[in-house]
């Protein structure tokens, strides 16, 4: 966060960053590297300006990290990933932690909407299986995919304006 009477540009970079790729995750399935890598460069750079590299580059780290696994399992793609990363580039190891948890949830809640909601029930019943004891014969219906930047996008957004951890008494969990 800034000190007083110092220009915040971390918001509006961030709320700019989530809403473009919540757009283009919902549009076309995907998060483009050309949207990404400005911003990846300008939250590591305004990191550097201010004193926090270290925490930005933790941040970017953990982003990678948090979705590595279901990459390799193919649950996400490498553009869900990317874009993680550079919410921890813009917001640090806290912020992309909270953000993850946060957008995990809101991506369970989508999906069990969507399953309750369309006839996916044997998608899922497919997807558990295959994580469970590695299935090969997995085969997800391309319309039965929920692009998982989405929410992580509308997380990023609530935990930078409302912090709802703190709100539901969890801020001491975090920090």
């Amino acid at each position: 966060m800034s000190t007083s009477g110092e220009i915040n540009f971390l918001t509006p970079l961030i709320l700019i960053f989530c809403l473009g790729g919540l757009v283009t995750d919902l549009w076309r399935h995907k998060v483009y590297n050309a949207w990404v890598t400005p911003f990846l460069i300008a939250g590591l750079a305004l990191a550097a300006y201010e004193g926090h590299f270290g925490d930005r580059a933790l941040g970017l780290f953990l982003g990678f990290s948090f979705l590595l696994l279901g990459y390799r399992q193919g649950h996400v793609a490498a553009g869900d990933i990317k874009f993680l990363m550079t919410l921890g580039a813009l917001g640090g190891a806290i912020y992309v932690f909270e953000a993850t948890l946060l957008g995990i949830l809101l991506g369970g809640v989508w999906a069990l909407v969507a399953i309750l909601t369309k006839k996916t029930g044997r998608d899922l019943y497919l997807r558990i299986q295959h994580a469970l004891f590695k299935v090969e014969s997995f085969k997800l219906d391309e319309k039965s995919k929920l692009p998982f930047a989405v929410p992580l996008a509308v997380a990023g957004i609530w935990v930078r304006l409302a912090n709802p951890f703190a709100a539901w008494g969890l801020e001491r969990v975090f920090q």
